[in-house]
């Protein structure tokens, strides 16, 4: 058939991209900085255009292109860089294979890692302290903050600050800052999530659970089961994490609009997607809390890579060091993680002359 065509062609077209150049790079690498030379003009071009261009026209592999740019980026193909549709389907892929790796999950998430870090580091955490600015000077920074709970204000002075913040909450920390309009610049999608709790697990229409469940067709990204990883002793009741990327081109006005919806017409929406697949989701359902997030991740639109915004924004100035997945232009784990290692080692190497490969 055309659709399993379509598809046999672009897994084809990906498996020939992961590959290494004369210096040894792979074309598509994490973090992205590894990357190749070769084929950054990919970027300059959305990934409605490269998809139109190798004939993956088709209804069925378009919906299957824009889940995974939704799931990733909150991004319509359009929104969305060839580079990095291409980037999410080769990187991870084993360069003797051509198969995606294999991944690792804990059921308490990313929390698993920050819990190691703290025991690990010994460092001290101030926590309910909210930034309201930061001011770079010729010596050190000075930072204030605000604590709620005991209503007060601190001056923080520090040798150096490394500050891993969105880029859209950046330029409101910095009285004056140089890369304002590359800041600016950034597009972020705002999403909805919410956690249904539930009785028991609903009939179902189509595959057995799992843990990431998708619907065809749905606007939505689907579900995750948030206790499919728990061994709970044959438990019926759980926690289903929905997920909704809001796509618009224009995101101030979609933000607006998802911001108008209150939580009945938000709820009405999760279970008529719901329903679907689980005709009888309204009669398990006992709770439905909901989330709106006006800016759920960078959005990777064509030239945002590859072009020059991404490194003014994280310049430093003086003794402010910047650091955050949006520094890499996708709001991934590994690319968080190396944005903070690079501005760690910048303050080791400026400011303190330490230079250690390891770290690298």
């Amino acid at each position: 058939t055309k659709d399993a065509e379509e598809l046999r062609r672009f897994e084809e077209l990906t498996r020939s991209m992961v590959a290494v150049d004369a210096e040894g790079r792979r074309r598509f690498d994490l973090p992205i900085e590894r990357s190749s030379v070769m084929g950054r003009g990919l970027d300059q071009i959305s990934a409605t255009e490269w998809a139109a261009s190798n004939g993956l026209d088709g209804e069925r592999i378009r919906w299957y292109l824009e889940y995974a740019t939704r799931d990733d980026f909150g991004a319509s193909l359009g929104d969305t860089s060839a580079w990095a549709l291409l980037h999410y389907f080769t990187s991870r892929a084993s360069l003797d294979t051509r198969e995606s790796a294999s991944f690792l999950t804990w059921p308490e998430g990313n929390g698993r890692l920050v819990q190691g870090l703290l025991e690990t580091s010994g460092v001290r955490v101030e926590t309910g302290e909210v930034c309201l600015g930061v001011e770079p000077g010729a010596d050190g920074c000075t930072v204030t903050s605000a604590n709620s709970g005991k209503g007060e204000m601190t001056e923080w002075r520090a040798d150096a600050v490394i500050l891993a913040t969105p880029q859209f909450v950046t330029r409101r920390l910095l009285r004056e800052d140089p890369a304002r309009e590359a800041r600016d610049s950034m597009r972020y999608g705002p999403w909805v999530v919410a956690n249904l709790h539930l009785r028991e697990r609903p009939a179902n229409r189509g595959f057995p659970y799992a843990w990431d469940s998708v619907i065809h067709g749905s606007e939505s990204l689907g579900y995750v089961d948030a206790s499919h990883q728990l061994d709970r002793g044959g438990a019926k009741d759980t926690v289903w994490s929905w997920y909704l990327p809001i796509t618009d081109s224009d995101e101030r006005a979609a933000r607006a609009k998802m911001l108008l919806m209150g939580w009945e017409e938000w709820r009405d929406a999760v279970l008529s997607d719901l329903r679907r697949a689980h005709p009888n989701i309204d009669e398990v359902v006992s709770r439905i809390d909901i989330w709106r997030w006006g800016h759920g991740m960078i959005k990777p639109v064509p030239g945002l890579l590859w072009g020059d915004a991404r490194a003014e924004a994280g310049r430093p100035m003086g003794r402010l060091h910047f650091a955050h997945s949006d520094l890499s232009g996708i709001a991934l784990f590994e690319e968080a993680n190396w944005q903070g290692t690079r501005a760690a080692e910048e303050v080791l190497e400026t400011h303190l002359g330490i230079h250690d490969e390891s770290l690298l």
